[in-house]
């Protein structure tokens, strides 16, 4: 929890700062288009906003299309637009490099604000990180770890105690590849003990 209230104070903050800095501070925000990926999810593409604030030194995109591949009767919720989607946010530089992994494109247009809307715009995202935010995923979706998009997917299913197998079916990739992925993030929470389970620590 201490570590949660850190990371989403430090976001606040960099919002609250610009908030009274006047309009030569205020942020740069973009609007990003990504193509469709292969997997059922991703076929119709996907949008975030990128917000570049050169006075904190910052470069996030905010992405309202986080999902749990746990939820029960997912494909059917999803193909209905019933399912409850999560605020996500990462860096710019993360974000990019997810989306030309999978071999998306990605497009960038600068959102022609005044400096009052870009000030509420920021409120509102402040509140959305308050409503959306949970002490587990602002722990693994913060700086400190750096966990791609579907590394923290799945981390979050290992935590909810799915099985390789079961993420897999659910994720629409190989075992070796939720494998592959449980690794990486194994090395990104710096876990070097065989011994330590994974599940155990996250829900820590």
């Amino acid at each position: 929890m201490e570590k949660f209230l850190s990371v989403l104070a430090a976001v606040i903050l960099t919002f609250s700062i610009n908030l009274y800095s006047g309009e030569d501070n205020v942020p740069d925000v973009y609007l990003l288009t990504c193509g469709p990926g292969t997997e059922t999810y991703s076929r119709w593409g996907h949008s975030a906003l990128r917000i570049v604030d050169h006075a904190a030194g910052t470069d996030r995109v905010y992405n309202w299309g986080i999902f749990d591949f746990s939820t029960p009767a997912f494909a059917w919720k999803f193909a209905r637009g019933r399912l409850e989607y999560m605020l996500g946010v990462s860096t710019y530089e993360r974000f990019i490099q997810e989306y030309f992994m999978e071999g998306r494109w990605v497009q960038s247009q600068k959102v022609n604000l005044e400096s009052h809307e870009v000030v509420k715009m920021l409120q509102l995202i402040e509140e959305n990180l308050k409503s959306f935010y949970d002490a587990n995923y602002a722990k693994l979706s913060g700086p400190e770890y750096k966990l791609s998009p579907t590394e923290l997917k799945v981390a979050q299913m290992v935590r909810d105690g799915k099985t390789n197998k079961e993420i897999a079916k659910l994720m629409h990739l190989s075992k070796s590849t939720i494998l592959t992925h449980r690794h990486h993030v194994r090395a990104k929470l710096g876990i070097r003990n065989k011994k330590v389970n994974l599940r155990s620590l996250l829900n820590t």
